[in-house]
């Protein structure tokens, strides 16, 4: 055999070993509950959130992935971000200062003390940081949520703080596809379009129309 043969066959023979481990290499074990459909939670009597609701619902079906919303009763001993740690939903839309003010309600009144007494004291962003890192560290086990939205919802809440719009989330219910659409929608809301829908559902009664154009505009 010569030289450039003998050469040929040995980088065959490496080929064909790679090949074969490629072939027989292990996959990453599926996870079911991202095959599961989404249950996105909504507080009752509250436009705003049957429009954010569905919004990120319908948001997710077009990309492929199926969403309910499911009304929830939020009281002392049920609430959003308990529902979704324990399993019982996946999703919660809703703003950074309420999210603090349910997950430690403690902290939220600090919080809103310090930001009442000196709102001059560090920008709009710096205090949307501010309660948001407070938010995150105060949410339970196989809770997150995204980043949070320059987007401000929830006027009717109480303690005064930033409201900045947050979707909070149940791991490891969401692919990184998933997650990537709930920062779509909430980059495509603005505090005046989210106003406008609210109004628009009211009138009709109906969220499911004016989202459906505020989507489709949005190209989600």
């Amino acid at each position: 055999m010569s030289r450039r043969a003998a050469l040929i066959g040995s980088l065959l023979v490496g080929v064909i070993a790679l090949t074969g481990c490629a072939r027989f290499e292990p996959t990453a074990d599926p996870i079911p509950d991202q095959h599961k459909v989404i249950v996105i939670a909504v507080d009752p009597g509250s436009w705003e959130q049957v429009v954010l609701g569905e919004a990120y619902s319908q948001a997710l079906q077009h990309a492929g992935r199926e969403a309910v919303i499911r009304v929830s009763a939020t009281t002392s001993q049920t609430d959003p971000l308990r529902s979704i740690s324990q399993g019982e939903a996946d999703l919660y839309i809703s703003c950074t200062g309420k999210i603090l003010t349910l997950a430690n309600s403690h902290r939220a009144r600090e919080l809103s003390n310090e930001y009442v007494k000196d709102k001059a004291a560090a920008t709009a962003d710096q205090w949307r940081e501010t309660v948001y890192s407070e938010m995150m560290a105060s949410l339970g086990n196989n809770v997150n949520a995204t980043d949070p939205s320059n987007t401000i919802g929830c006027e009717s809440e109480t303690l005064e703080l930033p409201q900045n719009l947050v979707p909070v989330y149940r791991e490891p219910v969401f692919t990184r596809d998933n997650r990537n659409i709930l920062n779509l929608v909430s980059g495509s809301l603005s505090t005046s379009k989210l106003q406008k829908l609210v109004e628009e559902a009211e009138q009709s009664m109906s969220a499911s129309a004016p989202v459906e154009k505020f989507l489709k505009d949005a190209k989600l």
